[in-house]
């Protein structure tokens, strides 16, 4: 588990090295189309700007035509789940066009974006992911005008124009009900660190901006930085560590843990309508809290081959897509109706500016936390 974590860490330089090297943008983290001299940006920006005042119905017959005329192939790399059922959705509406996708996890898909740019391969239209940042860090993402969509969203202000918000990923505190019963479930994170919960947790590997989000919320009701880093060292070492949230949902449902602290809401609501004996809320509807939200999403490529498709793409997601993704209980951006989840549960958002710089900062404490655990069989 040391040498995997070691890699992760190592990954993730290799991503921000990469990115500073190929940064060409203005201070607002945006790229400097004026002047560029490069014919595929040249082109895309092209396509973005003259898309930027049209809206409606005439913006979704005309990007058709234009990504027709492109080629009608579509390149989109993300770690989304539920991308499957989006591009299927996509596709049934757009016949005439094709979605090819690289489905990886972030350090993965990124350091392989990076290279390509670097190597002057410019295949990607649409990149989904919270890490997308680095891609606008790095000057290569174009920008995206629609204010029908735009206007509806949540959590708009809080990317900072770093991206254009998709999904989230909410941060929960899960329990397997055969296990543990739902009045032992503490109120909040600090009751964990009861010795009786020795073993019992799992925490995901890569789950940085949550501790970061926490502790500094932590802190700001009075806890010192060492108390708070204390208290992830106790819940660490109490827990298996687990490489990602389906894993840690699937060994949460088999029982080799009672309680998985840093769970997605997807994948245990997906698993508790598949009659998996997991939840995260009590009967109440109460919850451990906060609530945590990663805002994720979307930026059509500064380069891409297809420019008008990119932003196509991206439009579907904040319509028929949403929808899709409501349905697997992920959080969406654009409000869907029906039940909202989190109804009356405090819930905080990842500080996307502090993502974007000061990962250097947190993940590698984050890390030597997660060192403390056992890592998981499976």
């Amino acid at each position: 588990m040391r040498t995997r974590r070691s890699t992760r860490t190592a990954a993730a330089a290799a991503i921000l090295l990469a990115a500073g090297g190929l940064t060409a943008c203005g201070s607002d983290g945006t790229a400097d189309a004026e002047g560029g001299g490069d014919p595929a940006q040249d082109r895309a920006v092209a396509v973005y700007e003259e898309f930027a005042d049209i809206t409606g119905a005439e913006r979704e017959t005309k990007l058709l035509d234009a990504a027709v005329e492109a080629g009608g192939q579509i390149t989109v790399y993300t770690s989304n789940s539920a991308i499957d059922a989006i591009i299927e959705g996509f596709e049934d509406t757009y016949p005439d066009l094709t979605v090819n996708t690289y489905r990886a996890t972030p350090e993965t898909f990124l350091q392989r974006f990076f290279q390509e740019q670097e190597a002057g391969y410019y295949g990607v239209d649409v990149v989904e992911d919270a890490d997308v940042t680095l891609v606008t860090g790095a000057g290569l993402a174009g920008e995206y005008v629609n204010e029908d969509l735009t206007a509806q969203m949540r959590g708009l202000d809080e990317v900072q124009g770093q991206f254009i918000p998709t999904r989230a990923g909410a941060f929960v505190v899960a329990w397997n009900t055969d296990l543990v019963d739902e009045s032992e479930i503490p109120d909040t994170l600090e009751g964990f660190a009861d010795p009786k919960w020795a073993g019992q947790l799992s925490m995901a590997d890569a789950d940085w901006p949550w501790y970061m989000t926490l502790s500094e919320l932590m802190v700001a009701d009075g806890k010192s930085q060492e108390e708070v880093d204390e208290l992830f060292t106790t819940l660490g070492s109490y827990s298996t560590i687990v490489p990602s949230h389906t894993l840690q949902a699937q060994l949460l449902a088999a029982g080799e843990y009672g309680v998985a602290l840093t769970a997605f809401n997807h994948s245990i609501d997906l698993a508790a309508a598949d009659g998996a004996p997991v939840t995260w809320k009590r009967s109440d509807g109460s919850a451990v809290e906060p609530v945590v939200f990663h805002l994720e999403g979307a930026v059509p490529v500064i380069n891409a081959p297809n420019p008008a498709g990119a932003l196509l793409f991206i439009d579907y997601m904040l319509t028929g897509g949403q929808e899709i993704m409501a349905n697997m209980f992920r959080p969406t951006s654009i409000p869907q109706g029906g039940e909202d989840l989190f109804a009356g549960i405090d819930t905080q958002f990842v500080d996307i500016d502090a993502y974007l710089n000061e990962r250097e900062e947190w993940e590698p404490k984050y890390l030597e936390f997660m060192n403390a655990g056992s890592p998981a069989q499976g």
